[in-house]
C-alpha cells in the first residue's frame, strides 16, 4: 500500500510545490522592493511638492518686498521735493525780510506778513516732508520683514528640495538593486 508520500511521484510534486513556493517567495520580495521604491518616489513627489509651495510663498513675498521698497523709495522722493520746497519758501521769506526796510511803513506791515507766510509755508511743509521721511522708514521696516521672511521660505524650498533628491536616489538604488537581483 503506498500513501502518496514514497516514490517518484512524490518526489516530482514536492519539488514542484519547492519551486513554486520559492518563486512565490522571490515574487514577493521584488513586489516588496517595488512597493519600496514606488513608496520612496512618492516620497520624492510631496517633498517636490512642498518645494514648489515654498518657492512659490518665497517669490510672493520677494514681490512685496520689491513694492514695498519701490514705494518707500517714492516716499523719500517726495520727501526731498517737499524739502526743496520748504527751502524755496524760506528763501523767499528771507527776501522778503532784506527788503522790509525799503518800504513806506504801510506796505512794511503786509510785506511782513507776506514773509510770515512763507515761513509757515515752509514749516508746513518741513511736516509734510518729516510725515513722508517716517512714512518711508515704516515702508524699508516692512519691506525688509518680507525679505526675511522670503528668505526663510527660499530656506524650505532647498531644504524640501534636497529631501526630494534624497529620496530619489535612495528609490534609484533600489531600484537597480531589484533589477540586479
Amino acid at each position: 500500500m503506498t500513501d502518496g508520500t514514497s516514490g517518484p511521484q512524490y518526489d516530482e510534486h514536492g519539488k514542484k510545490l519547492e519551486d513554486d513556493i520559492s518563486q512565490t517567495r522571490g515574487d514577493k520580495r521584488v513586489a516588496q522592493f517595488e512597493h519600496d521604491t514606488l513608496k520612496l518616489r512618492q516620497d520624492a513627489a510631496n517633498h517636490q511638492a512642498e518645494a514648489a509651495a515654498f518657492y512659490k510663498k518665497f517669490r510672493k513675498e520677494e514681490a512685496i518686498s520689491a513694492k514695498l521698497k519701490m514705494k518707500a523709495d517714492a516716499a523719500r522722493r517726495k520727501a526731498e521735493q517737499l524739502v526743496e520746497k520748504s527751502r524755496l519758501q524760506e528763501s523767499k521769506a528771507a527776501e522778503i525780510d532784506a527788503q522790509i526796510g525799503l518800504f513806506d511803513p504801510a506796505k512794511r506791515e503786509k510785506m511782513k506778513y507776506k514773509s510770515a507766510k512763507h515761513i509757515q509755508k515752509a514749516a508746513k511743509l518741513k511736516h509734510k516732508a518729516a510725515d513722508k521721511q517716517a512714512k518711508a522708514a515704516k515702508l524699508e521696516q516692512k519691506a525688509a520683514a518680507h525679505r526675511t521672511k522670503s528668505k526663510e521660505f527660499l530656506e524650505l524650498s532647498k531644504v524640501h528640495e534636497a529631501e526630494a533628491h534624497n529620496f530619489t536616489m535612495r528609490a534609484d538604488a533600489l531600484d537597480k538593486t531589484t533589477r540586479g537581483a
